[in-house]
């Protein structure tokens, strides 16, 4: 199964999708800032996937999107951004900085969030070669 970051300022949310994914199988850890999740992504082990949100206090998610694509280390994971407030705009921007989707969280029920993850998962790129130390 895949080794999945959740960054989501809100915690109980955090919580409840991490839960929801460990039920099927997935290592997963959560962290509640865009500087956390820099910052997670700066070890050794890696995460096959990230779901991040887009507004959180202090550093928005498109600009994490934006840092962990321009790092070589990193721009391989895939990330989907998960906003409250989707637009086209938005979206169209996601995208363009190298998200693989765009989830609204209105709109993305539990079953289909875990449905979405397992189809993601055979077309991420290889896992990132963890660093030497």
């Amino acid at each position: 199964m895949a080794h999945i970051l959740i960054v989501e300022d809100f915690v109980e949310t955090g919580q409840a999708i991490q839960r929801l994914l460990q039920r099927h199988g997935h290592r997963v850890a959560h962290v509640e800032t865009g500087e956390a999740a820099l910052s997670y992504c700066d070890g050794a082990d890696l995460p096959d996937l990230i779901i991040l949100d887009e507004r959180m206090p202090g550093m928005a998610g498109l600009e994490v999107l934006q840092r962990l694509k321009s790092n070589p280390m990193t721009a391989q994971i895939g990330v989907v951004m998960y906003s409250a407030v989707g637009s086209d705009t938005f979206e169209d921007e996601a995208l363009d900085a190298g998200a693989i989707e765009c989830w609204r969280k209105v709109s993305m029920r539990p079953d289909m969030l875990c449905l979405r993850v397992q189809q993601l998962i055979p077309d991420l790129p290889p896992r990132p070669q963890p660093r030497e130390q």
